[in-house]
């Protein structure tokens, strides 16, 4: 879904936990950086981590995606432990993307 004529764009923000929490041990972890490195090289990918560094962001209320549509109105999906919710209005999940892609490092794209 990442390549080719149909690709979709993919903006991650990830904490630095998620790359140093060590599971299934180094083969595995050294194939997940190696995925994660080649799926940011693609044109339509933009992957940003937010180091520990940075302190508290909006990030850590918990997962959440902002989907944009074509043909319908956009959407936040949000993970809780009680279930999915789809949020109708994703502006304030828009906002809180922003301020969390400004406490994470530069792009892995060098045109972004």
């Amino acid at each position: 879904m990442l390549a080719g004529e149909a690709a979709v764009e993919l903006c991650a923000v990830l904490g630095e936990g998620a790359l140093r929490t060590v599971v299934g041990g180094p083969q595995t972890m050294r194939a997940q950086l190696r995925h994660l490195l080649d799926r940011a090289a693609l044109p339509t990918v933009e992957l940003r981590v937010v180091p520990f560094a940075a302190g508290a962001h909006p990030g850590f209320a918990g997962s959440f995606a902002i989907l944009r549509f074509r043909d319908c109105r956009d959407l936040a999906h949000v993970v809780t432990r009680a279930g999915d919710i789809y949020a109708e209005d994703p502006e304030p999940f828009a906002q809180a993307l922003r301020r969390i892609k400004r406490a994470a490092l530069s792009s892995t794209s060098p045109s972004r």
